[in-house]
């Protein structure tokens, strides 16, 4: 045995075990009870830091209590546990820049500075007085991080439904809120070049007016003026009556500001909000897979009930005898199949047309037949029939072709006999 294949054995040894070290650190950092876990330890995090916050806020110290410290510490270990795990899990290269390089980057944020904190910490209750006020202002610094803990339980809502969708809208408008945001700048700037013009016009001919100087005396009070007004920040009836001593003109035009924002501007603002949101639900990857997990498991379901025989196929017979069930008809109602009858059903789910319905034909055509047409089938039966149509007209051709030569042959054959074949309907007449 040469000495390159001893080197090899422990090699493969080594590598067999990572790879089985990896695969059980994968299934445990997929696991429910692992994820649930960790969720529960980053939400008590948060509430930990708010309590010590408010500790801090009645009784300020410069060190930090015993009791705190271990906290942290424990907290410190838990994150440094689970970063390890998904490290593992996942591998170096796909846990840094795979497809959620950015939690992970912000875990990695948030363990490393933990970690000197708590060692800034110690040093300051093991130090002089002295060295503990040098260090204080390293400590604020690292102090900071744990907003990035907060930020942090974000990733809760991963396992509430509810509130990633809320999440995920937030962040999804915040491209619309900022046109908005502009939207709206532009057309309180607009009247609020107006407004002040008008105001100072008016204070240098009748000499200054306190509650239009407070209100409109400047391009930035009319315009926080404006916004305030719009927004319940305000008493809008008290900006329109510093403008009084303008004429009522100008107080129209401010009344008329505040319909064309309350009911144009900010009306279409929220649609436009609330479109976005909806838009957001119904992409998200995640309530997608949830959405499909629970109609497998709505049909998986339905199919245990109808499947008395549990031989896993259905025959026609057995498929009528259970079509008119109450549970039958709720489930087809609720996947939106609107089933006429029977044996057009039946034979909308027999793919292999071999008069039998097995689990995956049925699971398989109640998800293509799930909810109304979409485009891409309206689309696709189009297509079908352009090409059903263009083969009838060449069978036409050929057709009326194979007729003509036929006739061109008889009468050849039959000599001076008047035989004629009309072409289009092949019909003999003599």
């Amino acid at each position: 045995m040469s000495s390159s294949q001893v080197t090899k054995k422990p090699q493969g040894r080594l590598a067999k075990a990572l790879a089985t070290v990896q695969q059980k650190a994968a299934v445990l950092a997929d696991s429910i009870i692992f994820n649930v876990f960790f969720a529960f330890v980053i939400f008590s995090n948060s509430v930990f830091l708010g309590m010590q916050l408010e500790w801090s806020a009645l009784k300020v110290d410069k060190f930090v209590e015993p009791a705190f410290l271990v906290a942290h510490l424990i907290y410190a270990v838990l994150f440094t546990v689970e970063m390890s795990i998904r490290v593992t899990a996942a591998g170096p290269s796909a846990y840094f820049f795979g497809q959620s390089w950015a939690w992970n980057w912000l875990d990695v944020v948030v363990v490393i500075p933990a970690w000197v904190e708590l060692a800034m910490d110690f040093a300051m209750r093991g130090g002089t007085e002295g060295t503990g006020t040098s260090n204080f202002r390293i400590i604020r610094v690292f102090k900071i991080t744990r907003l990035l803990q907060v930020v942090r339980s974000l990733r809760i809502v991963r396992f509430i439904g509810a509130l990633r969708a809320l999440v995920m809208s937030v962040i999804d408008t915040t491209r619309q809120l900022i046109w908005a945001l502009v939207l709206l700048t532009l057309v309180i700037y607009s009247f609020g070049i107006l407004f002040t013009d008008a105001s100072q016009d008016h204070m240098f001919r009748n000499g200054p007016d306190a509650a239009m100087d407070e209100h409109f005396g400047s391009v930035y009070a009319s315009c926080t003026t404006l916004f305030r007004s719009i927004l319940a920040g305000m008493d809008w009836n008290v900006a329109a009556d510093a403008l009084t001593p303008l004429g009522q003109l100008w107080v129209q035009l401010f009344n008329l500001y505040i319909a064309f924002c309350g009911f144009a501007v900010l009306n279409v603002m929220t649609g436009v909000f609330v479109n976005s949101a909806i838009k957001t639900r119904e992409k998200d990857h995640e309530t997608m897979l949830q959405n499909t997990q629970r109609f497998k498991d709505l049909v998986s379901k339905v199919w245990k009930k109808i499947d008395v025989s549990g031989l896993g196929q259905l025959t026609i017979s057995e498929f009528e005898g259970i079509f008119k069930d109450e549970d039958m008809m709720a489930f087809f109602d609720a996947i939106e199949i609107n089933a006429v009858d029977a044996w057009t059903l039946f034979d909308s789910l027999d793919a292999d047309r071999d008069h039998l319905v097995s689990y995956e034909e049925f699971s398989q055509r109640c998800r293509q037949l799930h909810g109304p047409a979409r485009s891409v089938d309206l689309y696709a039966l189009k297509s079908q029939q352009d090409k059903m149509r263009d083969q009838l007209k060449s069978l036409e051709a050929i057709q009326e072709t194979s007729a003509a030569h036929l006739n061109m042959l008889l009468q050849m054959t039959a000599g001076s006999s008047k035989i004629n074949l009309d072409p289009a309907s092949a019909v003999w007449g003599v």
